[in-house]
């Protein structure tokens, strides 16, 4: 992301990882207001009327908790089903 984009409220999925990683956050200079994590467990005030930027460092578990939950939720919509050799339980 370029400066401009950088300088709105920037939530990272990890101020470390984004701090040691993050090319955009690093050289803009940019202030991470929180992390993910913190904006969902109600640790920061939500910024509803401001531009935010989420920067994702591609973290496996969040991967995997992202693919959970459209899984399960298209299960219970009945979009998909399950096979015989898809027969394990989440």
């Amino acid at each position: 992301m370029d400066d401009e984009a950088m300088r709105n409220i920037v939530f990272v999925d990890s101020r470390k990882g984004a701090m040691k990683e993050a090319g955009d956050v690093i050289l803009s200079g940019a202030t991470i207001y929180a992390e993910l994590g913190e904006a969902l467990v109600g640790k920061v005030p939500p910024r509803a009327n401001e531009t935010t930027i989420f920067k994702s460092l591609g973290m496996a578990v969040e991967d995997i908790a992202a693919a959970m939950l459209v899984y399960r939720s298209a299960r219970k919509a009945k979009i998909i089903r399950k096979t015989g050799s898809q027969a394990k339980k989440f």
